[in-house]
């Protein structure tokens, strides 16, 4: 049985307990996540001298060094957060309780199976995942710690100004559209199988292409 048809089969037998785990869970933990991350990215304003980011503040802010540092642990905190989503939201939906037994064991797999994403070019590429699906959350399977993040309106009127700049951008989000169709299985593949960044972008897309065929020949 293949990964994805297990955890198909797991969730046709959805019972209300799960439900009222997953909400509780997602509840609470969109709230610290949400926390957590918009104090860092004050924490980044305020280092940088800067109140918000704008057209016209925007090119300081990339110039200091420090705050460009601290973007990018934003983004691995935030890498961080999505695959702990993940991870717990496949525990409760597997209906695997932590025992006070095998706890200590949990966690530690848990910290090696987290710690090769932030290690070399691991999280490039899910960084790139993440700002692939900002325009477009809605479609595909995203975390919902990403919910609330977006190009700023500012950079979308920039490139609307013009009409060619417009067509292009029309061309870019829809090639975005069609790549977060490709890739709908990485977050998932990411954090429940052991492989890399690069396998489960792959995978999501083999997988992608064998029910777009498996389809056309239904």
């Amino acid at each position: 049985m293949s990964f994805l048809s297990e955890l198909l089969s797991i969730m046709k037998k959805i019972k209300m307990e799960w439900l009222i785990k997953a909400s509780v869970f997602q509840l609470l933990f969109v709230t610290i996540a949400n926390l957590a991350l918009s104090e860092l990215f004050y924490l980044i304003l305020d280092v940088s001298g800067q109140y918000h980011l704008d057209k016209d503040n925007i090119i300081t802010f990339v110039k200091n060094p420090l705050a460009l540092f601290l973007f990018l642990l934003y983004f691995l905190v935030l890498v961080a957060f999505i695959h702990l989503e993940f991870f717990i939201l496949y525990r409760i939906i597997a209906e695997k309780r932590l025992s006070q037994r095998n706890f200590k064991k949990t966690i530690t797999y848990y910290i090696q199976h987290l710690r090769k994403y932030v290690m070399g070019w691991q999280p490039l590429v899910i960084l790139t995942y993440i700002v692939l699906t900002i325009p477009i959350l809605k479609l595909g399977l995203s975390s919902v710690i990403t919910e609330k993040l977006y190009v700023p309106d500012f950079i979308m009127s920039e490139l609307s100004k013009s009409e060619t700049t417009k067509y292009l951008l029309f061309l870019l989000l829809g090639s975005m559209f069609y790549l977060n169709l490709r890739f709908v299985y990485f977050l998932p593949l990411l954090s429940l199988k052991k492989i890399s960044a690069q396998a489960a972008l792959i995978e999501s897309w083999k997988k992608h292409v064998d029910e777009r065929w498996g389809c056309c020949r239904g």
